[in-house]
């Protein structure tokens, strides 16, 4: 019976091509962009899966005197951890991470190699699933100076060598040697921690910071026994955090606990999440499996217009089979068998399209798709699913409406099916609210993305390449800085602590102002002299500062933007309420003994992502450590001489670090990457969408000519033109359009306006956008039913009147 069905539909589709390829194409646009937004998600929701389940991240919601609001931040103070293994029976086990980056490493006879290398508890290794392909992971980090590198990282360094054994030395200020115990398997992509070597925490001696509550400076995970309750737990966490601090510290903290597989996906509001490699704002999930489902059931609503419009050509082959003695539920069975049939095809066709696209879809996404149907059971199964779902839910009306068709009335001619025209004008409707709608969503955050890459951040990062440091002598990094700057095709260099774009600490400050103190929270950058003159950042009073006042080497003169500044007036009511009375005054950092002096103030630049507010900054010269960054303006037109001198000078003076670097606004873009990429995802399955849309209105048009072809031949025997008739046959679905439009728009304006909150910045909502993307889909719906119109118009009267 089967193979009987299937060449029934074999010979129909043969007969009928254009209309079998077009369901057949919607069908496959449908299943194709819901697998792969299937494939994206699964992607960002199996993040850290590989790890036991009840694995926590500990953040803390910390509020200080002098804050403008609390701040979410990832990381921890150091005791923090073995007091609350102590104390709270439900913590099995615990981990803390101490994260260096662009860490060099070296051996005896073997070129510097730069890499991330986390400092952590032995316990690491028995909590998290990163496996050892060397060593024993039980005791390869008990010993201080122990270390274990990735795979990847053991190929740069030594090659095909086994490394286990061999003594390496990380060389900055001090020199420390490790003995390299293990090698890991590489870290799975699916993973927050991302790392190029592990060594002991104990091989950090012992700081001031280790007893310090206040200081929040590492990560902390936490294992929990399977009963333990979340809310209770947070707060004894909280608790016993806050005991432990002095009771004269002005801190007002809360301590969360973020479930693993959470890290990646719901840490958008955390700062000092350094960690937390290529996080993704999961908020964006739920609409792009809603774009995934609307795609999906366009299609679906395409297929049931499609063989509506077809109706007529099966009506007498079903008259047939129930005279011949078939019921209904037979001929209702085998439109089902035969559109799941179809969905089937339009599977394999989709899985063989998506493993084209793949590598195509990852160098868009930044990631790596994989798609092994048969290792990954899942995905044959949830595919075979959404085949069977769309085969059923499409042929659910046509095979009802088939199935009763009266045969009598069919073989006596009067074969027309008569679907209720509310219904097909509803699924039109549908269709293009749907497409416009994403249209217009896609085109608006296309703007507000052009108009962040536009927008005025008050600082020039044109030309500018960022080159990371290592912890080294300061002496060196001054030397090293001068002579970049001397350096054919360099304009200028400075350095900073932080880079522009990364979490910046926020530290607490005291103004002594002439009628009362203020005490307040900023973010703080220590700087080179000549890091504002560098960036191009205008000062609205004061000066740069400067080596030739011996105050300003000291760090003793402070540099302020423009928001603290009118804090700091608003909260000790300066006389006059200039800006220019704050310079000269007493101004200096909680952990200073002695005030400075404010010399400087800058106009307000965006340090952090657009989507935060500025905040209150200050800056000072940074006379005790080293830069862990240095910027370097560059000569664009010789970009290739000028990296291969920087590269010469800098291995004159820092041998043992490697040389490497980033354009600074390539990085910058990267704090957009969430809202480029599913911006990029919207508009790619918004155009799909209204491909299926076009679709389906040839559908309602094929059926609509069909319909009318006598009332075409009679207007034209009684001398209706083309135009009249082509205007006659348009203007109903033009009406269509424009209610979809009319309903299109409020639902575009309310979900763009919800995606804009995420940015303190915003282009707004542009209604000109609205409007030409509801010009563009009656124009484009005019063109795809411009053709059959036409032709029918054309066609010659006596023919359309001798079908009977």
């Amino acid at each position: 019976m089967l193979l009987h069905y299937l060449k029934i539909l074999l010979r129909h589709n043969s007969r009928h091509k254009g209309f079998a390829l077009i369901n057949l194409a919607g069908l496959v646009i449908g299943t194709t962009v819901c697998m792969q937004i299937f494939i994206f998600v699964k992607y960002e929701i199996d993040f850290d899966g590989a790890h036991k389940n009840n694995i926590y991240r500990v953040y803390e919601n910390r509020k200080e005197a002098g804050d403008i609001h609390a701040q979410k931040i990832g990381q921890t103070a150091f005791p923090l951890a073995p007091a609350l293994k102590a104390a709270i029976p439900e913590i099995k086990n615990y981990a803390r991470v101490i994260v260096w980056e662009n860490t060099p490493f070296t051996a005896e006879g073997r070129e510097p190699v730069t890499g991330t290398a986390y400092a952590v508890d032995n316990s690491f290794l028995d909590m998290f699933n990163f496996p050892m392909l060397r060593g024993n992971k039980n005791s390869a980090l008990q010993k201080p100076n122990s270390i274990i590198l990735t795979e990847d990282f053991s190929k740069r360094m030594f090659g095909n060598n086994d490394p286990v054994g061999i003594r390496i030395r990380n060389e900055g200020r001090d020199t420390t040697e490790f003995l390299v115990t293990g090698v890991l398997h590489n870290i799975p992509a699916q993973s927050h921690l991302q790392f190029d070597a592990l060594y002991s925490r104990n091989t950090i001696g012992r700081l001031d910071s280790m007893n310090d509550w206040s200081m929040s400076w590492m990560f902390t995970y936490l294992e929990l026994t399977e009963d333990a309750g979340l809310k209770n737990l947070e707060h004894k966490i909280t608790g016993i955090f806050n005991s432990h601090l002095n009771k004269e510290s002005s801190i007002s903290s809360s301590l969360f606990l973020q479930k693993l597989d959470q890290v990646h996906l719901y840490s958008n509001g955390i700062s000092r999440d350094f960690l937390n490699t290529k996080k993704f704002n999961g908020g964006y999930i739920i609409p792009l499996v809603a774009i995934a489902l609307i795609v999906l059931i366009m299609a679906i609503i395409n297929y049931i217009n499609l063989n509506i419009a077809q109706s007529f050509t099966r009506a007498k082959e079903v008259a047939v089979r129930k005279t011949s003695g078939a019921g209904r539920n037979q001929v209702a069975l085998q439109f089902f068998l035969e559109t799941i049939f179809v969905s089937m095809v339009a599977l394999l066709i989709s899985i063989f399209l998506i493993q084209l696209l793949l590598p195509l879809f990852s160098r868009l996404s930044g990631r790596v798709f994989t798609l092994n149907l048969w290792t990954e059971s899942g995905f044959l199964l949830i595919f075979g699913g959404i085949a069977v779902i769309t085969g059923v839910l499409s042929g659910i009306f046509p095979a009802l409406a088939i199935s009763n068709l009266q045969p009598v009335r069919v073989l006596k001619g009067n074969i027309w099916l008569n679907p209720r025209s509310s219904l097909r004008h509803a699924l039109v409707i549908i269709q293009f609210t749907a497409s416009i709608a994403l249209t217009m969503i896609s085109m608006n955050v296309f703007r507000q993305l052009k108009y962040i890459r536009n927008y005025d951040t008050g600082f020039s990062s044109n030309n500018v390449i960022v080159i990371p440091v290592a912890y080294t002598d300061r002496e060196k990094e001054i030397a090293l800085i001068e002579q970049i700057r001397q350096t054919r095709g360099v304009s200028d260099a400075t350095g900073a602590l932080r880079r522009l774009g990364k979490s910046i600490d926020r530290n607490q400050v005291i103004f002594e102002g002439e009628n009362e103190n203020a005490l307040l929270q900023c973010s703080t950058m220590f700087v080179d002299f000549n890091y504002c003159s560098f960036y191009k950042i205008p000062f609205l009073a004061g000066r740069d500062l400067s080596p030739v006042y011996g105050a300003d080497r000291k760090r003793q003169s402070y540099i302020i933007n423009e928001t603290l500044a009118r804090m700091l007036i608003s909260k000790t009511k300066q006389p006059t309420g200039e800006l220019n009375t704050l310079i000269g005054k007493n101004f200096r950092y909680q952990f200073d003994d002695e005030f400075g002096k404010i010399v400087g103030i800058v106009r307000d630049f965006n340090f952090n992502s657009l989507h935060q507010k500025i905040e209150p900054l200050c800056m000072t010269y940074q006379d005790e450590y080293y830069f862990s960054d240095l910027s370097v303006r560059i000569d664009l037109q010789h970009v290739q001489q000028s990296l291969s001198t920087l590269e010469s000078v800098w291995k004159k003076h820092l041998p043992n670090q490697p040389f490497s670097y980033y354009f600074l606004d390539k990085q910058l873009e990267q704090l957009y990457m969430s809202e480029t990429q599913t911006s990029m995802f919207v508009a790619i399955f918004a155009s799909l969408s209204f491909a299926v849309a076009c679709l389906g209105i040839i559908a309602m048009t094929a059926f609509n000519l069909r319909r009318r072809v006598k009332e075409i031949g009679v207007r034209k025997v009684l001398g209706a033109g083309i135009e009249s008739i082509v205007v006659l046959l348009s203007v109903g679905f033009i009406k269509l359009i424009f209610v979809s439009i009319i309903i299109a728009i409020p639902i575009a304006w309310l979900v763009t306006e919800l995606w804009m909150q995420n940015f303190a910045y915003r282009a707004g909502i542009s209604w000109t956008l609205f409007f030409f993307t509801g010009l563009s889909a009656i124009c484009i719906a005019l063109l795809t039913i411009g053709f059959q119109t036409i032709k029918a118009a054309r066609a010659n009267p006596v023919e359309s009147l001798r079908t009977e």
